[in-house]
């Protein structure tokens, strides 16, 4: 699988690099505004995912354990 977008995080917030050179920052505001919409569609995006995806199985990702600093 060829890697599209390159995610970055920083002390101030999030940067996303696609590989053609367009990028979207956000704040840290702004990225925690961006997941909580994308959690609330989650349940459509999953649905969306399993109906174009062209594999014949099916990959989950989640949550990895939490780790101390």
């Amino acid at each position: 699988m060829k890697e599209k977008f390159t995610v970055t995080f920083s002390e101030t917030g999030v940067l996303i690099r696609e590989h053609g050179g367009a990028t979207l920052e956000l704040t840290a505001a702004e990225a925690l505004m961006f997941l909580d919409i994308l959690r609330q569609e989650e349940e459509a995006l999953e649905r969306m995912a399993a109906e174009a995806s062209p594999l014949p199985f099916r990959l989950r990702a989640r949550p990895g354990p939490e780790t101390k600093d």
